[in-house]
Order: C-alpha cells, then structure tokens, then sequence
C-alpha cells in the first residue's frame, strides 16, 4: 500500500463511476480518517436499492463514534473493509488473515479506534452481489457433514475470537457475554435435529467444550 488513502472492492462486486470522487469529496469537506459508505444490491441484471433513512432521514452524512462502530460489529453491521475509505496510516500494524474467508470481519473493526473521525455517507455507490451460485455466503449452507460444516465456520469463528480478544482487553465483560452467546449461536445454526448418531454426539462433545472454555475466560 502506497497511496495515501485505501478502499477495497471485491472482485465480483462493482462501484459506481463516481464511487471514489464522491469518498474523497466526504474525506476533504469533514477531514475523516475513515468514511464508512453503503452499498446496493444486484442480481441477474436487476438492482436493489435498500431504504437507509432509518439511518439518516434526509442520506445525510454524519459521523459516529469508533465505540458505537465498534459495538454495531457485534450486531453483524459495518464489518466489511468493501464500500470504504480510509486513510492508510490506520493500517500500520494492522493485517489481513491469509488463507481466511471473511478476513475483514476480522480486521475492520481493529481500524475504528485509530481513528480520530469517522463519518457515515449512506449514498449506495458500492454495487454487492447477491448471493451468486457457488459463492461461500450461499455454498456454506447446504447439507453437509458436521465435519465439512465445522470446518466452514472454523473462518467465522477465528474472526470472532479476534473481537473477543478485543472486547476482553477493553474489559466489557458483558459484551464478551454476548459475543460468546452468538458464538454458541452459530454453533446451533448446526442444526442439531438434522443430526444423528455418531454427529449427533461429535456436536454434543464440541458445544459442551466450548461452554468449559466460556466459563474459564469469563471468570
């Protein structure tokens, strides 16, 4: 990285012409270190564009601090470095997982606190592909074994932990709570009733390992 400010696309993805004119007006006028922007969606030649007054009435900028970013992580919202721009000296120190899925879920949120301002622009510039045949977000749902299952989430989880890790040396206890609990959540996405013999009691032996684990940690 060289350039002075960095933003991510990925490759089945696309923005609009003005997609990095319109960041770097938002970085010029208010001097963020980061402009968090928002995306549509696209499928089969059709657009979806998604209602963000809810987020601000009138798709006005505005700006947010890195605690309310980095707690709206734990909700699934602002994980991905897509649809982003932000200046490259946040990055020092800071690195992509390799050989991860979902890597960013793991990093962005590391990027918040090295920030003095971040400011939201809720214009959908960032086109997101919707669920494509054979992408991970679609494939890793259909029926496999427990093991093909586990070894899918093993990338979800790996960026999870990193948040906890976060979360622990900023001591929110409770938010680790719940962090843990969505863990175990994922774990239940399993969907234990589907399961049977041998599974069945491969999935018992790991959940109750991992409630041992929670309960150390969380003492």
């Amino acid at each position: 990285m060289k350039g002075e400010y960095i933003t991510w696309v990925d490759s089945d993805d696309k923005v609009e012409p003005n997609y990095l004119e319109r960041l770097l007006e938002v970085q010029a006028e208010t001097q963020a270190d980061f402009v968090n922007g928002y995306n549509y969606g696209f499928k089969d030649g059709v657009i979806y564009y998604y209602d963000y007054t809810y987020i601000s009435p009138n798709l006005d900028k505005f700006e947010k601090t890195p605690k309310e970013m980095f707690l709206g992580t734990l909700a699934g919202k602002d994980i991905v470095l897509w649809g982003t721009l932000a200046k490259r000296k946040l990055y020092r120190g800071v690195y992509c997982a390799q050989g991860k899925n979902h890597e960013d879920n793991g990093t962005k949120f590391k990027l918040y606190f090295r920030a003095n301002k971040i400011v939201i622009l809720p214009e959908q510039l960032y086109g997101y592909r919707v669920e494509r045949e054979g992408s991970i977000m679609t494939d890793k749902f259909s029926s496999k074994t427990l093991e093909k299952k586990l070894k899918e989430y093993i990338d979800t989880f790996f960026n999870v932990e990193n948040f906890v890790y976060y979360m622990e040396i900023t001591q929110s206890k409770d938010v680790v709570d719940k962090v843990h609990q969505q863990y175990l959540g994922h774990l239940y996405n399993l969907s234990k009733g589907n399961l049977t013999g041998s599974d069945e009691e491969k999935f018992e032996h790991y959940t109750v390992n991992y409630r041992s684990r929670r309960e150390k940690n969380l003492k």
